[in-house]
């Protein structure tokens, strides 16, 4: 049985404590739809960060150890972490841009483009000009003159990094 996030939060609300451990022994096999946490996760959650009790308050009530209180919010926190991580790379590959550079290429001109398509794209880089030709130097891509040393394809990843695809580029004739 799965029960949806907003159904167990208003039963968590309207909940007495002396039937909080019977609403989690009732639910703890349940899945929470469209959710990462399980039940136990998001009913210590809500009693510590929403009616803000002590850990040792939220384990007298649960029939719960201390510790396993404290462990079960440390999961839920590494759970949220690991969401946004998640997240943050699924929009950086969204926002992906993706140019060619061709060996004898300016890197100020490499730059102009990657910030054009950027705006084609509507994306905000989170780079300024100077640490795109930096990364362009630390990925050997230009050489002291700041010209573009090989034919490649340049991939930007917002918030995420720089790569080049490792792939040579042949120039169109």
């Amino acid at each position: 049985m799965k029960i949806d996030i907003i159904q167990l939060i208003y039963k968590l609300v309207n909940t007495e404590d002396s039937d909080k451990k019977e609403l989690l022994e009732r639910f703890s096999r349940s899945k929470i739809k469209d959710n990462f946490l399980t039940v136990e996760e998001v009913l210590v959650m809500y009693m510590y960060y929403v009616e803000e009790r002590k850990p040792n308050e939220i384990a007298l009530i649960l029939n719960r150890s201390r510790s396993n209180v404290y462990a079960t919010l440390q999961r839920a926190r590494d759970k949220v972490v690991q969401a946004k991580e998640t997240i943050k790379h699924v929009n950086a590959f969204r926002k992906a841009i993706k140019i060619r550079v061709y060996s004898g290429e300016d890197a100020d001109d490499v730059i102009k483009r990657i910030y054009n398509v950027a705006d084609e794209k509507n994306v905000k880089l989170p780079y300024k000009s100077y640490e795109l030709k930096d990364e362009l130097r630390k990925l050997k891509l230009v050489d002291e003159d700041d010209t573009v040393i090989d034919n490649t394809e340049l991939i930007i990843l917002p918030e995420i990094g720089i790569f080049t695809s490792g792939r040579r580029v042949e120039v169109n004739s």
